[in-house]
């Protein structure tokens, strides 16, 4: 993922636990293309990945739910 993916939006994916090591292996489908998904990406946490090929593998992200997808921007909080 590169520095380009800030402001793509992403939906979330749950994957099974990794009970050994305690992670929960919760995720984000990222494509470019797609435009109705609940996240937008607002920042890439560079600290927290590596990179392979000139590509940043496993950075964590910082995301923003889309209007609709959360009550936090209804008038009513419903």
């Amino acid at each position: 993922m590169q520095q380009t993916a800030l402001g793509t939006n992403v939906g979330l994916v749950l994957n099974d636990p990794n009970t050994t090591f305690g992670n929960a292996q919760t995720g984000i489908y990222y494509s470019d293309t797609t435009t109705a998904l609940p996240f937008r990406i607002v920042d890439l946490v560079p600290d927290t990945s590596y990179v392979s090929s000139g590509n940043v593998v496993y950075p964590e992200v910082i995301v923003k739910f889309n209007f609709g997808y959360q009550s936090y921007n209804n008038v009513l909080g419903k």
